[in-house]
């Protein structure tokens, strides 16, 4: 019994040997182990090339159905320009031809001040966020498909949203007063604040994860993005509200936008004028307000080193020092009227429309001057995108979306060079330890 034993023991012995043996020859290399912290690194947008063409050239020009009007563009992980129209579409575009990959009727597809200035979120996974009509749906990118929808009780959502870095999604509820944050894979309310007036614009994220977000109430509120915590509230005399019982569609706090400075720059209307508030991010303090003389300020962009940049509804694009809000330069009031954040090459140059003159303009950014401009049939309302070749793609209340050749070879490596912080329009600065 004990030979059999010692045989059988021996036979398995033999059989795993050779085994272990020719994995010791072969020498695999191990598996790479993650650290505990270590995060997986971000999508990143396929490159096209770059068109050997004349800055200011048009490339092409889409056109959606009946000519409605087009929302502002963002770039998906796919490569794949993402829009929706007035006449309630969601449309997919090839970015080098411009031809419609697929599109979706979307019903009740509605946005503030006469055109579709909002835009759509995209996430990591490619997943598209669109607050609209009475509804916060995400879509799947391949087929357009809702894959969740989330209402609230009187609800006529600001058509954009932020995206969190804890996997939430901020936007304002419109005119029933409401902020809102819902779990991006669920679709389910994590947490609500019902402010004293309507409150129609874009919430944006710090890279701590808090939310700001602005109000006609005349406050510019910071929460923490998480719990809904409120961090504080910042409001004066001379910010104008327009009273709890008034729902009045007129920004007083607008979209602000984040530096690496500590700071938070929201554009807000004034007791008496127009103005750019620069408000730390982390106490609500006031470092400095600026006053317009050139009528209402638009979201700012944000430079290399800081600088702002922002048009006017008056018609002038201006540049301030981000610690003094003194300006470096100003232009006269030659662009018709301003409505949108622009965006900013690496080249320096400045990318906007023009809703009084409707034009889209290039400008350089140390002196103002104009560089070149491309024409469209209406005014322009929407803000710019600037892909990782370049590119620009803008849309006009003509129902086109153009593509345009620049001098840039891909957006500015600042804090916030365009509408939204990055072509996915997040509105998310990047996470911060």
């Amino acid at each position: 019994m004990k030979n059999s034993i010692s045989i059988l023991a021996v036979s398995i012995a033999l059989a795993i040997v050779p085994s272990i043996s020719c994995s010791a020859v072969s020498k695999p290399k191990p598996s790479p182990v993650l650290k505990p912290s270590a995060k997986p690194k971000s999508p990143t947008v396929p490159v096209v090339a770059k068109p050997k063409v004349k800055p200011g050239t048009v490339l092409w020009e889409w056109t959606s159905k009946d000519g409605k009007s087009v929302s502002t563009p963002s770039l998906g992980f796919d490569g794949h320009l993402y829009v929706y129209t007035h006449n309630s579409q969601l449309v997919v575009i090839d970015r080098s031809s411009g031809k419609t990959v697929i599109h979706r009727d979307i019903p009740n597809v509605q946005s503030f001040h006469g055109g579709p200035d909002g835009t759509i979120a995209i996430g990591n996974n490619g997943s598209l966020y669109l607050p609209h009509s009475k509804a916060m749906e995400r879509f799947t990118p391949h087929d357009l498909n809702a894959t969740w929808s989330y209402t609230g009780k009187g609800m006529h959502p600001y058509p954009c949203a932020a995206l969190g870095h804890d996997g939430l999604i901020y936007f304002a509820g419109g005119g029933n007063k409401m902020i809102y944050a819902v779990d991006q894979k669920l679709g389910t309310l994590k947490w609500s604040y019902l402010t004293k007036n309507m409150t129609g614009v874009a919430p944006v994220v710090d890279g701590k994860n808090n939310v700001f977000v602005g109000s006609t109430d005349g406050v510019l509120y910071a929460f923490n993005g998480q719990t809904g915590e409120i961090q504080w509230r910042y409001a004066d005399k001379n910010v104008f509200s327009f009273g709890q019982n008034n729902l009045h569609y007129e920004y007083t706090v607008d979209t602000p936008a984040i530096g690496n400075n500590g700071l938070i720059y929201a554009p807000c209307k004034l007791v008496k004028g127009e103005g750019l508030l620069a408000i730390s991010a982390d106490k609500g303090e006031l470092k400095w307000k600026y006053q317009s003389k050139d009528g209402y300020v638009c979201s700012p962009i944000i430079g290399k080193r800081g600088e702002l940049y922002f048009g006017t509804t008056g018609g002038a694009l201006v540049s301030l020092n981000p610690e003094t809000g003194e300006e470096i330069w100003k232009t006269e009031r030659v662009f018709g009227s301003l409505r949108t954040q622009p965006a900013l090459g690496d080249d320096g140059t400045i990318y906007f429309g023009s809703r009084g003159d409707r034009n889209i303009y290039a400008v350089d950014s140390k002196s103002g001057e104009i560089k070149w401009k491309v024409k469209t049939g209406d005014f322009v309302v929407t803000a710019p995108l600037i892909d990782n070749a370049g590119n620009l793609y803008v849309g006009s209340h003509d129902g086109r979306l153009y593509a345009i050749a620049t001098s840039s070879t891909g957006p500015a490596k600042s804090p916030w060079p365009m509408y939204g912080q990055n072509a996915q329009r997040t509105h998310r600065a990047p996470a911060t330890k």
